[in-house]
């Protein structure tokens, strides 16, 4: 069953509580509770029975409500994939707020609705960063493991597009202070610039000198900052 076949068997049956509509769809509670969730975002006062009028009002709902066009014409401005967190982003670039659980269920439900195409575009990649970069935009966020299986050179290649101000490293600079422009060798920072122990941070000992050492987790989540300048 669609995810559309799904939001109108919950509307047509009048489903408003997770239990309900986990025996009614044979889905997990979790996945129920977020189709109960996108049912109430999609018709806040209530999903209409008729299948014509429930599709024409999550049609008028997704189109007006969200500016997808804006939001798809700012995708291709950006030259940036149709993935949850890029739309997010897109849309926030329009005053439009949501999260990327919407955001995923609102592209299943245009590719759904036959409202959107896709064509695929080539990028060369003709050197391990740009690999690394095109990686990321495909999928908006991803743990360093993954990173680290697929690239030699993981944990280089990701501190340069941070320090280039492409992606966003989840914690580091929370936790430790540094910022990309304080940063010139990963491998060997001033200990004063950084503030206190931190799971990103080796402390190295050579010829007496102390310096620090950035590293990158595996758990760690690894996320696409801009779109804008890719």
């Amino acid at each position: 069953m669609s995810l559309l076949e799904q939001l109108y068997v919950l509307a047509r049956e009048g489903c408003k509580s997770i239990d309900e509509a986990s025996k009614l769809l044979n889905l997990s509670p979790a996945t129920a509770a977020k189709r109960l969730e996108l049912l109430r975002w999609l018709f806040p006062e209530g999903p209409p029975t008729s299948p014509e009028e429930f599709r024409a009002r999550l049609v008028r709902r997704i189109l007006e409500e969200l500016k997808i066009a804006d939001a798809i014409r700012k995708l291709f401005e950006w030259r940036a994939p149709l993935t949850p967190h890029a739309l997010v982003m897109a849309c926030r670039t329009i005053g439009v707020r949501i999260d990327e659980e919407l955001a995923r269920g609102v592209i299943s439900l245009l590719r759904e609705l036959e409202l959107i195409s896709f064509r695929r575009v080539p990028v060369l990649t003709l050197d391990e960063e740009s690999a690394i970069l095109e990686y990321l935009l495909a999928r908006g966020r991803v743990r360093f493991r993954e990173l680290r299986r697929r690239f030699l050179n993981a944990r280089r290649l990701v501190i340069s597009l941070w320090k280039r101000g492409l992606v966003r490293i989840e914690g580091l600079e929370e936790e430790t202070g540094l910022s990309p422009e304080l940063v010139e060798d990963p491998d060997s920072i001033p200990l004063d610039r950084v503030r206190g122990e931190s799971r990103f941070i080796d402390v190295v000992e050579e010829s007496g000198v102390v310096t620090c050492v950035l590293r990158i987790p595996d758990d760690v989540l690894v996320e696409v900052r801009s779109y804008e300048s890719t």
